[in-house]
């Protein structure tokens, strides 16, 4: 359970986050080392993230241990806007079949609706995790010049 309470997306905020932006997520492994993954996200009603990963990917065992990440995501057109988040896991979800309905949901949502058959095999055949994360801090860099 995160141990602080979530920090609230301002309008702004979750505007920005609406379209399907590719994340930057980061995590610290065992031995210390930074290591940085870009991932799919979407932002629950209650501001919670939602992310989904394969189950062994670096970024996904290291949040599992770590139980903290930080997400990046950047304008396109301008990558000096961004927002930064440092989030904490709120829960994990290592159920088979609703880790494949959470990677097709990603999947439609950054593929404007478009996944066949051969698409969801391509998915099924890795096992997948579904995280949720808090927010406690957020680093808005949405209006700097």
């Amino acid at each position: 359970m995160p141990t602080s309470p979530a920090t609230l997306l301002t309008d702004a905020q979750r505007a920005f986050l609406e379209p399907p932006r590719v994340a930057v997520v980061a995590t610290v492994g065992e031995d210390g080392a930074p290591h940085q993954s870009t991932v799919w996200f979407r932002v629950d009603p209650d501001g919670a993230i939602m992310l989904n990963s394969r189950v062994a990917r670096r970024w996904s065992r290291d949040l599992r241990r770590s139980r903290r990440i930080s997400i990046a995501v950047l304008d396109p057109d301008d990558g000096y806007r961004w927002l930064g988040l440092e989030t904490e896991l709120e829960s994990l979800d290592d159920d088979p079949e609703r880790g494949l309905e959470g990677i097709m949901e990603l999947h439609r949502r950054y593929h404007a609706g478009a996944a066949g058959a051969d698409v969801e095999a391509a998915y099924a055949a890795h096992p997948r995790v579904t995280f949720r994360v808090r927010i406690g801090r957020i680093h808005d860099h949405l209006e700097d010049a």
